[in-house]
């Protein structure tokens, strides 16, 4: 049938999105109920590791 893909930006400060985390996976199980769960799956972690990333860029400095 096809493959699917879907990602979510990991942004760090104001140089925008140099990482991203992202779902693959084939089309069949991309169902709207899964993409809802997944896009807010991808978007908490993508914020999580966001924040970790600046912090450990903030302790490097010290």
């Amino acid at each position: 049938m096809g493959d699917f893909s879907v990602a979510a930006p990991i942004r760090i400060g104001n140089i925008g999105a140099t990482f991203s985390f992202g779902a693959t996976g084939p089309i069949r199980r991309f169902t709207a109920a899964n993409r809802k769960m997944i896009d807010g799956e991808l978007k908490r972690r993508a914020t999580t590791v966001g924040a970790a990333i600046r912090l450990h860029a903030a302790d490097a400095m010290n």
